[in-house]
């Protein structure tokens, strides 16, 4: 399961076609809602979650939304303030 911020348009977008392309399950997040619906309503497997990567309460939000569907395939981190390591997957 991946994680994206910046999901709903440009490379963001982009990153979650190519991820559910490969067959892996996807939860991404971006500030346009309309465009987010659209694509989980195209991809379908995809979810969307609206939010802003610079709300503390939002990034909390798309995380939550993640751990139900499972672990993150890659290491959990980020560079932005609001956004801290905040799953951990145990093992």
């Amino acid at each position: 399961m991946f994680i994206v911020t910046g999901g709903t348009q440009g490379i963001g977008a982009a990153v979650v076609e190519k991820l559910v392309a490969e067959g892996h399950q996807v939860v991404f997040t971006g500030r346009d809602e309309s465009a987010g619906q659209a694509l989980q309503t195209r991809l379908k497997t995809a979810v969307f979650v609206a939010g802003d990567v610079l709300s503390e309460q939002d990034c909390q939000k798309v995380v939550s939304h993640a751990m139900i569907l499972g672990e993150a395939d890659c290491p959990a981190w980020s560079t932005v303030p609001a956004c801290p390591a905040v799953v951990s997957s145990p093992r």
